[in-house]
């Protein structure tokens, strides 16, 4: 299978970091830094993330660091 490019968007709003799924095949998911409960994001509804945590997507997933000063 391939990504499509338009598969999620991620986006900084003042101090915030948000993930959106653009309503995609497979879906995203989030595990939060600390282990919590992983998070499958409703397409078209953004989710701020923490640093550390992981997003998952089709066969790929990132891990947000947190911001540079």
């Amino acid at each position: 299978e391939r990504l499509s490019r338009t598969h999620l968007t991620v986006r900084c709003s003042d101090w915030e970091v948000m993930v959106e799924d653009c309503g995609s095949h497979n879906g995203t998911v989030v595990v939060p830094a600390q282990g919590a409960q992983p998070t499958a994001l409703v397409a078209g509804t953004p989710l701020v993330i923490e640093p550390g945590a992981t997003a998952y997507f089709d066969a790929y997933s990132f891990v947000y660091r947190g911001r540079i000063a």
